[in-house]
């Protein structure tokens, strides 16, 4: 059972690793209309970045930003789990060892589901906190 829980955990993190370090490879885009950047073309200092992140204009928006993205896909492999735990289920037919091994998928699932949603619920209150403490 501890193999299945770490390799549950290394599955996990790495779902996570793949949803939020590609956020961290956005990168600024020139504002000028293409073309070089050189001198002082157009009365400019050199080129305007723009901001990918709109809408964010402190980290606790930013990271809200990526916990709505990872609760949005969480909650479609939480979906995909529970029918992969009822399919077990059904093609167990009987077998004691089958029982189990979906029972144990639909536990972890609850798990998981629980873990992402108490993020959320976690953050609001750590922001809820921070703001009061302003």
């Amino acid at each position: 059972m501890t193999k299945k829980l770490i390799h549950f955990l290394r599955i996990t993190l790495g779902v996570l690793i793949l949803t939020i370090v590609p956020a961290g490879f956005i990168f600024a885009q020139s504002a000028s209309g293409g073309g070089s950047n050189s001198g002082n073309g157009g009365g400019s200092n050199g080129p305007t970045l723009i901001n990918p992140l709109t809408g964010s204009d402190s980290l606790s928006s930013f990271l809200d930003q990526i916990l709505t993205v990872v609760i949005d896909i969480g909650a479609v492999v939480i979906v995909f789990f529970i029918i992969y735990a009822g399919f077990l289920y059904v093609t167990a037919r009987g077998s004691e060892e089958q029982i189990k091994k979906a029972h144990m998928t639909l536990t972890w699932t609850v798990v998981g589901a629980a873990v992402i949603l108490g993020a959320k619920v976690i953050s609001a209150a750590i922001s809820g906190t921070v703001g009061a403490l302003k």
